[in-house]
Order: structure tokens, then sequence, then C-alpha cells
């Protein structure tokens, strides 16, 4: 039995395999990679950050790839759709030898896969995965099994590893295609980083060796199809046209490639024994330049999780798995979020935001203090996101300025909102519960309130909330709930419900309208704590829940005629309620965890309960 088995051979996959020393892996992949003779060039470049650079180097990787086909970047050029909108950043004024580098996908894979130390299973096709007593066991479709304590999905989009572990992913389609390819420059490009934002399409210009540059275009699917069908010549033209001659004459070296671009985001990041890593968990729109960053920094982070674990822990540990979970969740969703952001508001129509989009780039610009902090930032995101990056948070100032107008709270975390150049802060409120404000880069300004997406008629704070204040379902003292059953009880929720509070009164019909659900009925009696035998009637009786629905469904209450005098737990509840920061009624939780405060319309109460029943904890 192995420690640890990769599913995926690609950068991610065989990144971990490389860097979890001191375990026994295996690396399962579609086929066994062997060096290819050198090509012109791949179509398929990666632009890699310093803190990457230095995690491939530590594991030995980055001395294996030639020297002369790497290209460091040593300057960014940023242009709007309007003339003259344009943003600059060079490595030397942020004190810097480079703010990335660019390499070929075929190079760095050959340099990852040549120091494996990994049993290698390839080709291999996986056919299903199991649980057994203390470990994960993988049958491939050879017939062969393999064992191990965690099993990584590294497999991509399509992972078949994240589906066995039934978790659920978030999709959605940009309605574009990236179109890449290699040419030849008539003027030097110095080393130099190019990238147009074209209302929606994104044309970036990739510095390789040489007077060579690699192209990524993201454009809207049909005219990507136009476009790759052009010939050599018509080709170059084009994207020469699209890039104002900045690199004057280009002629055709790789064939250009087409790919779809979507948006990708599973629920979570682990299952029992089970990880996800790179695009198995996450995929986002190319304009930044992070899809591959953010895939190494999940195989150096859990890497490094499996390295620090305690001696009783194994690697497949539930906790420990937890750890690495944890520590990617908000690093995803913060790039997630920008480059989804900074997609929509490049792609928009409106003349009013084109003029500030537009007006941001010129005047951060003009501002040398920003341009330097924004440098800065560029080793760690590179390329479009940039432009998010012009309303860069203070976190410090943000914590400085705000805890003491909170009355002292302890301000939790920083993060950008769902709205570009807005922060989402959490903190801990007094009943215990979490909640989240918005603030401006600099703490000025406060909107405490939700944000809704009309497009979708999303609460996205309600959303947000959820998740925060998520607990695990199991943990519910659910023998001291009634239980009220609908047909066949498949949907499961709970509920901290009083029966003379009449937003519980109204949402009762709403769960009336309900078949096949499952409600554990946390009595709370809040509202009218005078009228708490009640609520203790309702436990004494031979039928709790059809007393229950009689108290607090019926068109008049009717208090059960049980007497308040057998063991009961309302008075439990009272304080299981305050520990988990009850403070309103109807409170419900979900199977998956999340909460929601105050009562839901049948349709939505529908809609939530259908969800899965893992939480993204």
């Amino acid at each position: 039995m192995h420690d640890l088995i990769v599913v995926g051979g690609g950068p991610v996959g065989a990144s971990l395999a490389r860097a979890a020393r001191g375990l026994s892996v295996a690396l399962v992949a579609h086929e066994r990679r062997r060096p290819a003779p050198r090509a012109p060039f791949d179509a398929r470049v990666y632009a890699l950050t310093p803190g990457n650079v230095a995690f491939l180097q530590a594991i030995g990787a980055w001395q294996a790839i030639p020297p002369d086909r790497v290209a460091p970047v040593h300057a960014m050029r940023i242009y709007g759709d309007a003339p003259g909108a344009k943003l600059e950043f060079d490595a030397y004024r942020a004190g810097v030898p480079e703010l990335a580098w660019i390499v070929e996908d075929a190079l760095l894979q050959d340099a990852l896969w040549a120091g494996l130390e990994a049993e290698v299973f390839a080709p291999a096709q996986c056919a299903s995965l199991g649980m057994e007593t203390g470990r994960a066991v993988l049958a491939l479709a050879d017939g062969r099994r393999i064992s191990a304590k965690l099993v990584v999905g590294a497999d991509g989009a399509q992972s078949f590893i994240r589906a066995q572990a039934g978790i659920d992913v978030t999709e959605g389609d940009y309605g574009q295609n990236a179109l890449v390819a290699n040419f030849r420059c008539q003027r030097p490009h110095g080393n130099v980083a190019y990238q147009w934002f074209q209302r929606g399409a994104v044309l970036a210009l990739l510095p390789l060796p040489g007077e060579h540059v690699s192209m990524v275009w993201s454009l809207a699917a049909d005219e990507a199809s136009r476009i790759s069908h052009l010939d050599g010549q018509a080709l170059c033209q084009e994207v020469a046209r699209a890039a104002h001659d900045e690199l004057g004459e280009l002629r055709l070296v790789t064939a250009p490639r087409s790919y779809p671009l979507r948006r990708l985001a599973a629920h979570r990041l682990v299952a029992p024994r089970i990880a996800l890593a790179g695009d198995a968990g996450h995929v986002i729109h190319p304009l930044a330049g992070q899809g591959l960053n953010l895939g190494l920094q999940d195989a150096r982070t859990l890497a490094g999780v499996l390295a620090a674990r305690e001696p009783m822990r194994d690697a497949g540990d539930v906790g420990l798995l937890r750890r690495y979970e944890r520590s990617r969740a908000e690093p995803i969703l913060a790039m997630d979020t920008m480059v989804d952001s900074l997609f929509r508001t490049f792609g928009a129509e409106s003349p009013v935001v084109a003029r500030l989009r537009n007006a941001g780039l010129n005047l951060t610009d003009g501002l040398p203090v920003i341009k330097n902090v924004l440098m800065r930032f560029a080793m760690m995101c590179f390329f479009g996101l940039l432009f998010a990056g012009a309303a860069l948070a203070n976190e410090a100032q943000i914590r400085r300025v705000l805890e003491p107008k909170l009355g002292g709270v302890k301000i939790e975390g920083v993060q950008p909102a769902p709205i570009p150049g807005l922060w989402e802060v959490r903190f801990r409120s007094s009943e215990g519960g979490m909640r989240v404000i918005y603030t401006d880069a600099t703490a000025s300004y406060v909107i405490d309130g939700n944000i809704h997406e009309l497009r979708t008629n999303r609460d996205l704070t309600g959303e947000r909330l959820r998740k925060l204040n998520a607990i695990k379902f199991e943990s519910l003292p659910l023998d001291q709930a009634v239980k009220v059953q609908r047909g066949n009880g498949k949907r499961v929720m709970a509920m901290f419900s009083d029966p003379y509070c009449p937003a519980c009164r109204q949402f009762e019909k709403a769960l009336a309208q309900v078949d096949d659900v499952t409600i554990y009925v946390f009595m709370y009696p809040v509202i009218r704590p005078q009228n708490a035998d009640h609520s203790r009637s309702v436990w004494c009786s031979t039928d709790r829940a059809r007393a229950w629905l009689e108290l607090a469904a019926a068109p008049k209450p009717k208090v059960p005629e049980a007497a308040p005098t057998c063991p009961n737990p309302v008075d439990n509840l009272l304080e299981t309620g305050h520990k988990l920061g009850v403070n309103s009624t109807p409170t419900l939780f979900l199977a998956n965890g999340e909460r929601v405060s105050g009562g839901l319309s049948a349709d939505d109460l529908k809609e939530l309960l259908d969800q899965p029943a893992a939480a993204r904890r």
C-alpha cells in the first residue's frame, strides 16, 4: 500500500509527486510521458510567478528546463480599449530581477517527469474508486488495483476522482475560446509582456526566447473559429492589427490551437481520503495567467501539509486534509472573484463603465506610489489582475480603522468583494454568528447591507453568510428535536423555531408545500418565554410531530394537552441556540451545514434542499 496516489500526470500532479518527499507515491496517468524532440516552440506556454518558480527549483524541476527556452518578463504594458489608456510596469522599479517567467508546457512537463521517484502507472485508465478500512482503493481498467492512505485528483476539469468522490461543482461558460499560437516578431520584444483589452476579448503577447512571442487571444467562440481558420499570412495580419503593430510584422511559427473557456469551482477540495488539486478543483479565465499558478500552489501547500503532519496522523486523515482545504479556500476564491470581475468589467458595453475603466488605467499610470505597489503585486498576480489591484486594499489599515468603529471586535478576514473596488470584511457578531460588511481600499467608506446580482437574482451576501456560518449538520443534537417527516423524507433540514413567532408561523405555510422532507424542529421559545411550557408539552406528547404542527402551524395555536412534566430538552436547546449564535427565528440549517436566518418561499426552500449535502467548509 502507498501513502499517496496522484491521479493526473500534468504539471500539477507531477509536481506534487515530486514534492511529496518521504512518502510512498504512485502516479497514475493516461500516458507515460517521454521527452519529445525539441520542436520550435510549444503552442501552450505558462507565465509563472517567482514564487512558483522557487517551488519548482526546490523540487529540482526548474533546473532541468533548458535555460535557452525560458524567458523572463522584465516589464508589462497593458492597454485599455480607448486610445491612450495604458498602464506600464517594470521589474527595475519594483526592485526585483523579473516580474515572471514564460515557460513552455512540454518542456515543463519533461522536466517534472525526468526526476520522478514515484511508481508510475501509465498508460492507465481509472475504472472505480472505493473505500476500505484505513485506505482508498483505485481500480484500473486493466484490472490492477492500487491502495493508498490518500488519493489526489489532479486529473483536470473533467476529474474522474472528483466525480467518484461525489464532489459537486459550479460551472459556467464564458462563451469564449482561447486561441494560442507562436510568432516571430519584426521588432524585438525586449522581454516585455503585452496585453490588450478589447471590449470582452483579451489579447496577450508573451515574450519567448529570441525574437519570438506567444499569443493567447481570448475571443468570442465564433470569432475564434473564424480567425483560427485563416491562412498563416492572414492570421499574422489579424494579430498584428489587434496589437496595433506594436511588434511590427509577425510570422507564424506554430499553428494556432483553440480551446473553450469555462469557469469551474468545486464545492469542496477534500473528502474522506480524497483531495483535489489544479483544474480538478478550480478553473478560471486565462486573462490573468493564473490557472497553473493556482494549481502549483495547491501542490506546494498539500505537500507542505503532508510533510508537517503529526506522527499519529496518516496522509488521508480528514482533519489533516481540512488544513489544506482551509489554506487554499481564500486564495482560490479571491483569484476567481477578481478574474471574473475583471472579465465582466472589460466586457461591459456601457459607455460609462468604459470611461471609468480606461480612466483608471491612466490615473494609476500617473501615480508612482500606486504603480510601485501594483508592480510588487504583479509578481503574484501577473497581467489582468493589476486592474483590479488599482484599488488594492491595505488590510492592516482596514483593520486599524474599522475595528474601533465596530466596538473593538476582531476582524477575522479581508478579501475582495463581488463588486470590483470593494472589499469584504468579516467579523463575529456579539451573538456569535459571522457578519460581513463592505469597504473601499482605505476604509473611508463602509456599506452595511446585502449585495444582489440582478442578472441572476442572487443575494450574494446571503449566500456568503450561509457558507461562513455553516456547521457540521451531524453535530446538531438531533435526538432533542421534534422530527416531522413528509413523503419519503429524503430532503433533510433542521430548524430553530418559536411557535409564537409570526415569521415562523408564516414559514410553516411554505413548509407545508414541500414534500419528501424530514424536518428536525428545535423548539426555541424566545418570543414568549412565559409560554415555554407549551413547547415542553409538545415534547411530552405521544405524537410530537402532530402536537408541534397543531401548535405552530394551525390557524389558531392548539396547546397540547400533555403536561410538561416529562424530561424534555427545551431549556438545553435555549443554551444550544445561544452557542450557535441563533438570534432570530426561524433559523434553518441545511443538510450541507449552511445556515439561513428567516423564512423562505416554498420554491426557494426546495431549491436549497435539493443542493448536495456536502458543505463547502
